[in-house]
């Protein structure tokens, strides 16, 4: 099944963080899900992110605005997709 978040829908999300002073973004990943993390930084070889209740809040009332009311995450909070109605909330 094809993810229903489009490129168009995460760019207006990491235009909107990046206009409150945030550097979290959206990244489609190889699955077709989107890693939330840092921009690519040659001196970053990995870190380890702790969001917020409020990002995640964010972060659903946005895509709940934008038709996509059900977000799934990876037991990290980390990753999401949205599959239709299969898709479910797990809760972080």
């Amino acid at each position: 099944m094809k993810n229903l978040i489009t490129d168009e829908m995460v760019t207006i999300f990491n235009n909107l963080m990046h206009f409150e002073g945030s550097y979290v973004e959206l990244v489609r990943n190889e699955r077709d899900c989107f890693d939330i993390q840092f921009p690519k930084d040659k001196f970053i070889k990995s870190s380890i992110i702790n969001l917020t209740d409020e990002f995640y809040k964010k972060l659903e009332l946005f895509f709940i605005q934008q038709g996509v009311p059900n977000l799934r995450f990876n037991n990290m909070g980390s990753t999401f997709w949205s599959y239709g109605e299969w898709s479910f909330k797990t809760g972080n």
